[in-house]
């Protein structure tokens, strides 16, 4: 699975902490939907503010990013199949080609 990108962790985490601060005396259920609605409510103000429908934010940061592009590199380098990179690593086959065609034989 996937983990999440810093940026979806840091709304959840600002709708949890508004939650905590703003509706601790509700009982779970109404606290569980304020807490979906601030989460909602911060995500379609940030798209608004920077322009457009949907926010990127990079899943990776750049270290880990360049971790997984050497260990794609060498698992390469020993004969891997694209397809098993590309799963191994949670990114599509055009990425794994793309590189390969980076890399020196």
């Amino acid at each position: 699975m996937p983990s999440e990108s810093l940026f979806a962790t840091f709304v959840r985490d600002a709708a949890a902490a508004l939650t905590r601060r703003l509706a601790a005396g509700l009982p779970e259920p109404q606290r569980q939907a304020f807490r979906d609605a601030a989460e909602h409510v911060l995500f379609e103000r940030a798209a608004s503010v920077l322009g457009g429908e949907k926010v990127y934010a990079p899943q990776r940061s750049p270290a880990a990013a360049q971790e997984m592009r050497q260990r794609m590199i060498q698992a390469l380098q020993r004969g891997a199949e694209m397809g098993d990179v590309a799963r191994a690593e949670n990114v599509s086959v055009r990425t794994v080609r793309r590189l390969r065609g980076q890399i020196r034989p």
